[in-house]
């Protein structure tokens, strides 16, 4: 079983609509920076900055509808990314989870059930002695996860998560077999 790999991508779909999102709230800036001659310098270099961050992320969604990111299962373990992006071992991998993040003003919180209106995501948490990154090590202090996998995907969590760690118990299981 040394070829089989499984490639996800990211949803077009998703990306159409996060899009369209981003040129209403693009337009609506434009309008208002036109339409407002007497605001103050200050709300007025804001304003052109928000417009300004705005135009930056909807040609960074322009790129991703064009090259999407994708989550590659292999026998060694899973990347995420768009071209090169560091491989996760299975071996690594203590379990998947599907986690909740609620967002409350400026602050998201992570919980572990469903308990009401969340983004639900794959997270996984690593083995104790795994080789951890400075994002994941970091990740780990403030959240107690490792990593999730954004909702970008083809596919929900709920359908993501039961992939995820079928190929982790498979693998993981041969490789210690081996």
């Amino acid at each position: 079983m040394t070829g089989e790999t499984l490639t996800i991508r990211e949803s077009r779909g998703k990306l159409i609509l996060y899009l369209f999102g981003l040129v209403v709230f693009l337009t609506g800036g434009v309008w208002l920076a036109a339409n407002t001659p007497d605001i103050d310098t200050f709300s007025k270099v804001l304003l052109w900055g928000l417009i300004a961050l705005l135009a930056f992320v909807a040609l960074e969604g322009l790129r991703r509808m064009f090259w999407p990111c994708k989550l590659i299962l292999d026998a060694a373990g899973f990347s995420f990314g768009h071209w090169s992006s560091r491989k996760v071992g299975w071996d690594d991998v203590e379990r998947f989870k599907i986690v909740y993040m609620r967002s409350h003003f400026f602050s998201r919180r992570i919980t572990y059930e469903d308990s009401g209106p969340g983004l639900a995501h794959v997270a996984w948490t690593l083995k104790s002695g795994a080789r951890h990154d400075l994002a994941q090590r970091a990740s780990l202090v403030l959240t107690g996860i490792a990593g999730v996998i954004p909702k970008s995907m083809q596919m929900g969590a709920s359908e993501l998560f039961p992939i995820m760690e079928a190929w982790r118990v498979r693998h993981a299981a041969s490789s210690q077999d081996a």
